[in-house]
């Protein structure tokens, strides 16, 4: 059986679990991991690189893998997958793949021009009411798409707070570093996290057209909230 060669950028909390996962699919082949967090990871023949941020480059290079999983830090993501797609990788992208939607232009770009395949490791973008959307967006059926607005639920209390209400402090789970994520971030990264990712995958679909269009909408929205923003604190000091 012909096994994919295959890379991990990021192997923290995420990572592990589907390093783990892969362990018992015999075509995936992980040859090497990336993260400067870690020492090494207890499997037989795996690489580690862990010298610094960029190293990951080294393990792309020397390893040549078909298929990255790029599991590091959200605001990494993008970046990630932009050097893997430029080494004509496939990308298996965890959650979220940007915070606004300008970031998702490059990787657009690149992904059609060297035929790779960048798959949301989001299982809400599969479910049958969303699927069904990008069949009919696929189909035309809703024309020219100018304009997408999204929102999203999902009460994260019992993983960003420990039993005591303290935020932050849930050992070895997401709770460490997306606590304080959440509190560095104003409130756009809510919406940016899952219901941009939404439309990501919908960009994906359309082609880098609609990616321009839509992040033209984005920045005009937000030069305009800026302008409000202005104008309300002016008229709070007068």
């Amino acid at each position: 059986m012909e096994k994919i060669k295959t890379a991990f950028i990021g192997v923290g909390y995420r990572g592990k679990q589907l390093l783990q996962l892969l362990q018992t699919f015999p075509v995936f082949e992980v040859v090497a991991v990336a993260d400067p967090g870690i020492e090494g990871v207890d499997i037989s023949g795996v690489t580690c690189y862990n010298d610094g941020d960029d190293d990951y480059l080294n393990m792309l290079d020397r390893h040549k893998p078909e298929l990255v999983f790029v599991t590091s830090p959200w605001q990494f993501h993008v970046r990630h997958a932009v050097q893997c797609v430029k080494r004509q990788c496939h990308v298996a992208l965890e959650i979220k793949g940007g915070l606004y939607l300008g970031e998702y232009q490059p990787l657009v770009e690149l992904a059609e021009q060297g035929k790779c395949r960048v798959y949301p490791l989001e299982n809400t973008l599969f479910r049958r009411d969303t699927l069904a959307i990008c069949n009919m967006v696929n189909a035309g059926l809703f024309g020219e798409i100018i304009y997408m607005r999204g929102g999203y639920r999902h009460d994260l209390r019992a993983l960003l707070l420990d039993d005591a209400g303290n935020i932050g402090h849930r050992g070895k789970t997401e709770s460490v570093w997306r606590s304080k994520f959440y509190q560095c971030e104003n409130g756009v990264a809510g919406f940016s996290l899952y219901a941009v990712l939404c439309i990501y995958f919908v960009v994906l679909l359309s082609g880098p057209s609609a990616c321009f269009r839509l992040s033209s909408l984005q920045d005009r929205k937000e030069y305009s909230g800026r302008n409000d923003n202005a104008r309300r604190s002016q008229t709070k000091r007068i």
